[in-house]
């Protein structure tokens, strides 16, 4: 890094942790913080900082987030189980990050609502969802992916099976890169998807397709198709899909968003029982799956979460709200709308916009990915 600040032209770094900044900043270099997670998250990690939350947030403390003791975050408040688990469960193995994630926020002061008491106090702004363009405003029409994948692709098998199913008529169902369920929850989820006699794509890692019950996959085949990986954008954007069983990982929640799919949550660690929380209760655009005592998502659960969404009577409400944020989002990263802006005045301030004509990002009014 330090090799790279003897070049006059290196003016800037933006990083996705902020503690990585202090050196660059010493060097001379205009620096900026990318939090990639949601604001609601950010704010509660800055509550924790300033020691207006006592950690762990467990249940029976008072820890509750009343609006009048947690500022920035929904007046509804948030239970302790919807806090990220680096909160609630700060000794499990995640110590050191959260000491990370806490010292992030030095400096952060006392505000209003997510993006708002981010921007009023902190100089943040919102530009997220970073979602490729091609599924948002299309104004690059060829950007239609990160650019890398951790599987092995299995398009042509995946699109040969979707082109077969009606319009929102199937459920997906993955789980992310990392999070690695239980042989019983697996069987759960597996026996619940049967039950609900809906038809499912479901992307179960190699490394986890031994937790599958036996001869699962040839019991559902037709109906139901079982892959270690899938394009998840062009499966989200496809017209049979009904619903996203998700774990609530932020990428997962705002491609949905963006593509304007209803989500069923089932998060697992991190900063996905906030997100959970957002799905279900405030943008309401899906339910979370309930798990029993021992932290079980029962089959039971699965299928009668997995009819709400598809077609419950609330189901014509979560997809016309997921319509709602997507067609939001598609505006906000149009030439002109606010995260589009909000690059524009942030390229300003360092004196680089002098070349770069309509930058392109997307923002939504809770799940902005802020930069500071």
């Amino acid at each position: 890094m330090a090799r790279l600040f003897r070049r006059r032209e290196d003016r800037c770094v933006v990083a996705l942790c902020a503690t990585h900044l202090l050196e660059d900043n010493r060097r001379g270099a205009a620096c900026a913080a990318f939090f990639t997670q949601a604001c609601a998250v950010n704010v509660a990690f800055a509550h924790a900082w300033a020691g207006r939350v006592e950690l762990p947030v467990v249940e029976g403390t008072g820890n509750k987030a009343l609006p009048e003791l947690l500022p920035g975050l929904p007046e509804a408040g948030l239970e302790p189980g919807d806090f990220p688990t680096f909160l609630t469960k700060p000794d499990g193995g995640c110590r050191a990050y959260l000491d990370l994630v806490l010292q992030q926020c030095r400096g952060f002061e006392e505000a209003d609502h997510e993006a708002e008491y981010m921007a009023s106090q902190w100089g943040a702004k919102t530009v997220g969802p970073t979602v490729p363009s091609a599924y948002l405003d299309n104004r690059l029409p060829d950007d239609v992916s990160y650019g890398f994948h951790f599987y092995t692709p299995m398009t042509a098998e995946s699109k040969t099976w979707l082109d077969a199913r009606p319009a929102s008529s199937f459920v997906y169902v993955s789980f992310g890169s990392l999070a690695a369920p239980s042989s019983d929850q697996m069987a759960e989820v597996a026996e619940g998807l049967r039950n609900s006699g809906k038809p499912f794509l479901w992307v179960v890692r190699a490394s986890e397709t031994p937790k599958l019950p036996q001869g699962f996959i040839d019991e559902v085949k037709g109906r139901g198709l079982v892959v270690t990986w899938s394009p998840q954008l062009e499966v989200l954007a496809h017209p049979a899909v009904g619903c996203f069983v998700t774990h609530c990982g932020w990428n997962s929640t705002m491609e949905a968003l963006g593509i304007g799919v209803p989500m069923i949550a089932m998060p697992q660690w991190s900063d996905q029982p906030t997100n959970a929380k957002y799905i279900e209760d405030f943008w309401r655009v899906g339910v979370k799956l309930r798990p029993d005592a021992e932290g079980v998502v029962k089959k039971e659960e699965v299928e009668r979460c997995v009819r709400e969404v598809m077609e419950g009577k609330m189901s014509h409400e979560y997809r016309k709200n997921a319509t709602s944020l997507s067609d939001k989002a598609k505006k906000a990263m149009s030439e002109g709308g606010r995260s589009d802006s909000n690059i524009v005045e942030f390229l300003g301030k360092l004196r680089l916009n002098e070349s770069v004509e309509a930058p392109c990002s997307v923002d939504d009014n809770h799940g902005g990915e802020p930069v500071k």
